[in-house]
């Protein structure tokens, strides 16, 4: 009797990276290194306040001020709404005065705003790419908050 081997492959899970990979892998092993990478230096390397901000979103209180916020806002992306007029599941708690800039705000309630992914990308995005700046997005979520 003749035995069948069938390879089982997947896709590399860094977005738009279409290289084939064993199934037992999520990175193919370009992409394998950058994660290894940006590990080391956010967890094994990062500095006691990058530790201290890792702690605190960690933590009960973070939790618990979280889960107020997607209550008060039915788990809907306050985002999407307003300025699409469109519904969308918030999974972010977004700090419209990020924790490294201000960490007496993290758990400031007028700080904090519930956004979808798609959201969270596109302002983080637009920071990185400089089309927008902090003050200008932070004037913008508070109009929204």
């Amino acid at each position: 009797m003749e035995m069948i081997v069938i390879a089982v492959i997947k896709i590399c899970a860094k977005v738009g990276c279409n290289k084939r990979i064993d199934y037992k892998d999520t990175y193919c092993d370009k992409h394998k290194r950058e994660v290894n990478n940006t590990y080391n230096d956010q967890v094994r390397h990062a500095s006691e306040f990058d530790k201290k901000v890792a702690k605190f979103y960690a933590s009960t209180s973070y939790r618990k001020l979280r889960k107020k916020k997607m209550l008060e806002v039915n788990g809907l992306c306050q985002v999407c709404i307003r300025l699409a007029g469109i519904v969308n599941t918030a999974k972010i708690a977004h700090h419209i005065v990020p924790v490294r800039d201000d960490f007496d705000k993290r758990l400031d309630d007028d700080n904090i705003i519930m956004i979808c992914n798609d959201c969270h990308e596109k302002l983080h995005d637009r920071i990185n790419n400089r089309t927008l700046t902090i003050d200008e997005l932070i004037k913008q979520l508070k109009s929204i908050n």
